[in-house]
């Protein structure tokens, strides 16, 4: 793996990918799509370290270890993340003392018409695309569900449904001139 063999790669991750995805779900307790991300990431950092072991339940222990090992660097960077932005808020307050924090309030009328345009949109994809959408966000199936439903592996589903996402995210941002 570490000389780059492609069959050894494709082998390790086939190996590997539901048992890390377990791990990171486990580890963490978070949705589907932020365990995938840390899976990916510990695949990289795997293949980049794999040294030779002995057995097949020495790479399953060490391919815990590092997906557990990124899961806990990910979850201590959002914490540090969550302590700054409240740091700087403060801050902010305490050195503008005229200075009160701000209510942005939404027009229901506007999310109504956001609505409305997202419920158009998901129409034009096509019905395979909009089921697994369905399936995924409103009655909150997991990516590996909806692979089994469609026959499909759970990387697919995952692609497929992000790129969609993707798109809408794109169209409104330009319907809306959101930033």
């Amino acid at each position: 793996m570490m000389q780059g063999d492609a069959e050894a790669l494709t082998q390790f991750y086939k190996a590997q990918f539901e048992m890390m995805l377990r791990e990171a779900k486990r580890c963490c307790g978070r949705d589907e799509s932020t365990c995938l991300d840390l899976v990916q990431e510990a695949m990289l950092k795997a293949i980049k370290c794999i040294k030779p072991l002995d057995s097949q339940a020495g790479v399953n222990a060490w391919s815990r270890a590092v997906v557990k090992s990124v899961t806990w660097d990910w979850l201590r960077k959002q914490q540090r993340r969550a302590n700054k932005t409240t740091v700087i808020s403060q801050e902010q307050l305490h050195d503008q003392p005229d200075r009160q924090p701000i209510s942005i309030q939404s027009d229901p009328l506007d999310a109504a018409a956001r609505l409305v345009w997202l419920e158009h949109e998901l129409a034009t994809l096509p019905p395979q695309l909009q089921s697994m959408i369905s399936l995924r966000f409103r009655l909150g199936w997991s990516l590996q569900k909806i692979g089994a439903k469609f026959g499909l592996k759970t990387g697919a589903v995952d692609g497929r449904i992000r790129r969609a996402v993707e798109r809408l995210k794109q169209k409104a941002s330009q319907e809306y001139h959101d930033d």
